[in-house]
């Protein structure tokens, strides 16, 4: 095997001819949070001999104070790994896994939607998401709603309330004070909490790959979902809610607007995404009928690393 450093118009093949990549293996994807983290992007090219080669995006940074470089597969825990354009063949699995175990600081998480090259790989952890069908219209899908979610959808259905996409700086920046707002309501459960500087790079991307949704009353925007497309699926990835508009069920009434205009636009699944641990949110998603899909992650330090990070917690310590 040989490995090589690759370039952006290589890296957009292989997220074009591979069926299983999503928008989280793009370059725009690792490109904005490189800016958003001050971080740089890698790319390596790993081939053989008459059999197909494989492509891995890399995020670096700079860990220990400098001390080390930082490798990371999916920018924050999002769906990594490598993207192959043909199944791969022999012993290519067994080959990429040692490429890997090469890394002295590694981060990667396993993408669902392919493992083809994954399968040699010592997970240190699993996680799983939750993925509603598009195989049937959407009132069909209510079906499959839990009858607390049916209850909210027809709650939220007596209220006058707007669909729309946002597309101005006030529009975003409408979402951006509502995140604010759910991250204080949450507190220490917050599984986040980005800057405005993040948004800005959001809104930048391409529009038919990033849509971020909005349900509106009177005026005011009380609800946001973003979510991202490629190929014939969308994943749910960031959301908020008004906390005095919760009574009338946005989240239920806007997911099932998404799910409506994907069906429409041909997409045939709809990924929600992990759910940080949080029993809540898991249940949240269940209730949509979603289907569980678990996948790996891998945390990864050599021993030169693990001593040095001691030696930096024991002077952080002091």
């Amino acid at each position: 095997m040989k490995v090589r450093n690759a370039d952006r118009k290589t890296w957009r093949h292989f997220v074009e001819h591979c069926p299983g990549a999503t928008f989280f293996h793009t370059p725009e994807w690792y490109e904005l949070w490189a800016t958003y983290l001050r971080q740089k992007v890698a790319l390596r090219l790993l081939e053989w001999r008459e059999r197909p080669p494989v492509l891995l995006p890399l995020l670096v940074g700079r860990a220990l104070k400098g001390l080390a470089r930082a490798y990371v597969s999916a920018p924050v825990g999002t769906y990594g790994g490598c993207l192959c354009t043909e199944p791969l063949v022999d012993q290519q699995g067994e080959a990429v896994a040692r490429y890997l175990a090469g890394f002295p600081m590694l981060s990667l998480c396993d993408n669902p939607y392919d493992s083809s090259w994954s399968g040699a790989l010592d997970w240190t952890g699993e996680d799983a998401t939750q993925v509603i069908d598009l195989d049937v219209p959407p009132e069909q899908q209510l079906v499959r709603w839990s009858s607390h979610h049916r209850r909210a959808l027809r709650k939220a259905q007596g209220f006058a309330w707007e669909l729309s996409q946002a597309h101005t700086e006030a529009e975003w920046r409408a979402y951006f004070e509502l995140y604010r707002q759910s991250v204080r309501r949450w507190g220490t459960r917050a599984s986040n909490s980005y800057r405005w500087p993040l948004f800005v790079e959001l809104r930048a991307l391409p529009p038919e790959r990033c849509r971020l949704w909005l349900a509106g009353e009177g005026g005011q925007i009380r609800a946001g979902a973003l979510c991202f497309y490629l190929h014939d699926r969308l994943i749910y990835w960031h959301g908020a809610t008004a906390a005095e508009a919760l009574p009338k069920n946005p989240g239920q009434w806007l997911h099932y607007q998404i799910i409506r205009h994907a069906w429409t636009a041909g997409y045939r699944c709809y990924d929600l995404g992990p759910s940080a641990g949080l029993p809540g949110v898991e249940a949240f998603k269940k209730g949509f009928g979603a289907r569980r899909l678990s996948f790996g992650r891998l945390e990864k330090q050599s021993p030169t690393i693990r001593f040095l990070s001691q030696i930096s917690n024991t002077f952080r310590s002091s």
